[in-house]
């Protein structure tokens, strides 16, 4: 073994905790920003495709009842791609706790055969006998009911009835119960008398074959209301609709967190990481000098500690990617339930996967370098006459002299070197105070 690989290994020996800190920074960081890039990739893809699979509706029109000739003559209308009648109620049902909680009521004419707002059970078919009731998945936590036990539900005469739970369903196009407080039931025309509801439809769901913006849809409808009342079947409402999940902002918003978490937990674990290893140089200082009096070129210096911590990035990295891919796959799965949505894909593009080999890679090794580089140009004079640690000068000497407590000198010496350097205390006090402002911030979102 060279004089090289000695010094390098003796390095290891002596800063052992030192450099296992720096693992356990750098293994936290890289998992951290791994874990919110992967979650923010999948929920940004999947939050967007549960949506789509509802076949959401651009425009509803209303009329005192819809007749099958009506829907067949909107679906023949140039620009429509899907046309379904509907209808709305709303009522209070009973969770098992006895608590009583709103609903939006849905009268379909067939669950198997939706063409708009599609809702759907998972791996389940479809009962042959449409006598009851379905209740969104959303809600199940707020009710506390499972399947095939009785619901009871408040009529419009405020008389209580009960109605068998045929299933739990999901709804990708409703904001989840949890969050809106509300509960969504589904029911056919047949099943609503029993719970004092028409089983006439008096809603048209409409589709159309190729969106634009919301303008364009608002054109289009105002377009159907003056066709429909040319032919004397005169809408009571019509609306357009913006075709969006009702929490879209939020979701929206809560992509935008994990993004400045991502960057937080990066540029964070890179500084402490960096910060570690300049104390480390600053106590290297000494021998820097001794290897260059001996005709050590600066490159040889930097190398000999690069050396030391560049087997170590490579270290964290593989502890890193394992953790993050499964503390990300954790948070999506949070955000599956939260939000209501439906994963089809768990995979991670394999462009963002290269991307966090990149930056795990290049942007710890370039904060570490920096520090290590800047010691390495040293002087041989400098470096041996380095003083270490002096006392302050100027304001600061005054301030330290006016820093005293009676009675224990301890509490006056750990007061004095705090307030040693200012710039160090301040940055110290901005990084405690913005890494609790953000606990807090992320804990109260």
């Amino acid at each position: 073994m060279n004089t090289r690989w000695r010094k390098i290994t003796g390095d290891f020996r002596q800063h052992r905790l030192q450099i296992f800190l720096i693992a356990a920074i750098l293994v936290l960081g890289s998992a951290g920003v791994m874990t919110a890039l992967n979650a923010r990739s999948i929920l940004a893809r999947e939050i967007e495709k549960s949506y789509r699979r509802a076949n959401g509706a651009d425009i509803i029109l209303w009329f005192d009842k819809v007749e099958p000739k009506l829907v067949d003559l909107v679906r023949s209308r140039p620009g429509v791609a899907e046309v379904e009648a509907r209808s709305t109620a709303f009522t209070r049902v009973a969770g098992k706790s006895g608590k009583w909680f709103p609903m939006r009521l849905t009268v379909l004419p067939d669950f198997a055969q939706q063409k708009v707002n599609l809702i759907h059970r998972d791996a389940t078919a479809w009962p042959a006998v449409n006598d009851g009731i379905l209740i969104e998945q959303s809600g199940m936590s707020l009710l506390g009911i499972g399947e095939n036990e009785p619901v009871r539900v408040r009529t419009p005469a405020v008389v209580v009835v009960t109605i068998p739970l045929g299933g739990f369903v999901h709804d990708p196009a409703v904001a989840p119960s949890t969050q809106d407080r509300m509960i969504y039931g589904y029911i056919t025309p047949t099943a609503a008398p029993s719970l004092g509801q028409n089983a006439e439809l008096d809603q048209l769901l409409v589709k159309l074959s190729v969106r634009g913006s919301l303008s364009d849809v608002a054109e289009f409808a105002d377009d159907l209301n003056g066709w429909l009342k040319g032919r004397n079947l005169v809408p009571l409402r019509v609306d357009a609709l913006n075709n969006t999940h009702p929490h879209a902002a939020l979701m929206t918003a809560m992509l935008r967190v994990l993004e400045v978490l991502a960057g937080l937990a990066f540029v964070c674990s890179a500084t402490l990481a960096a910060c570690v290893i300049s104390l480390w140089m600053r106590r290297e200082v000494r021998q820097v000098g001794i290897m260059k009096t001996l005709g050590a070129r600066s490159s040889q210096v930097a190398g000999q500690y690069l050396a030391l911590v560049a087997p170590l990035v490579l270290v964290t990295i593989a502890l890193a990617f394992p953790i993050g891919t499964a503390l990300g796959r954790w948070v999506v799965k949070y955000h599956e339930t939260m939000l209501n949505i439906d994963i089809a894909d768990w995979s991670v593009p394999r462009s963002l996967v290269f991307q966090e080999l990149i930056f795990a890679l290049g942007v710890p090794l370039l904060a570490m370098a920096l520090p290590i580089v800047r010691a390495a140009r040293i002087s041989p004079r400098q470096a041996i006459q380095d003083p270490g640690i002096v006392a302050p000068r100027g304001p600061i000497a005054f301030t330290s002299r006016l820093i005293k407590l009676p009675g224990n000198r301890r509490w006056s010496f750990a007061l004095r070197n705090s307030f040693r350097r200012p710039w160090r205390l301040a940055l110290t006090l901005l990084a405690l105070s913005a890494g609790g402002a953000l606990f807090l911030t992320t804990h109260n979102n």
